[in-house]
């Protein structure tokens, strides 16, 4: 299955995009955010993930396709999971920056597919 067809709580196209001190949320069979088609996101201080660690995980957390630019500050990424799926999901030419965030009890922390390009600093 295409992460691309699945349910997102917030589906983001386009730029800029701020997200700071949010809680974004998913269970079941859904995504909490993806960002996809020269997206251009930056999320701080927030919380990004499954509603728990058990029944209502989610499948991804946050996830970059196509050519999504994103840098994620401060953050929590968790409870993701669901049908194998991941705390951060980065695939064909997406850019992530990752710094100072914290991913846990996810299936995969952090998926990478296909050539994106990725820089971590400073995370747990």
């Amino acid at each position: 299955q295409h992460k691309e067809l699945e349910t997102f709580v917030i589906q983001i196209r386009g730029k800029p995009w701020l997200l700071d001190h949010v809680q974004v949320r998913a269970g079941g069979s859904g995504g909490a955010v993806l960002c996809k088609m020269k997206s251009r996101v930056t999320l701080s201080h927030s919380e990004i993930g499954g509603l728990d660690n058990d029944y209502w995980q989610a499948v991804d957390g946050l996830s970059l396709v196509d050519d999504a630019d994103v840098d994620v500050h401060h953050c929590l990424l968790e409870n993701t999971g669901l049908q194998h799926g991941s705390g951060v999901l980065v695939r064909n030419c997406a850019l992530l920056m990752l710094n100072a965030s914290t991913l846990q009890h996810n299936y995969n922390q952090i998926q990478v597919q296909h050539q994106p390009v990725m820089e971590v600093v400073g995370n747990v």
